[in-house]
């Protein structure tokens, strides 16, 4: 029995790092997304200017 719920809390552990490192591609994604937007942005403003 100890060592099924050792297994379940193991397991529990591994998705909650799973999850997390989810979350932190994800937003690191977003801000690449952002950054991206601001320069295709900026190019768009050069070429208008012209």
């Amino acid at each position: 029995m100890t060592a099924i719920f050792g297994a379940v809390l193991a397991f529990i552990g591994f998705l909650d790092c799973i999850v997390l490192a989810l979350i932190k591609l994800v937003s690191d994604a977003d801000k690449l997304a952002q950054a991206v937007k601001r320069l295709i942005k900026s190019i768009h403003d050069l070429w208008k200017r012209k």
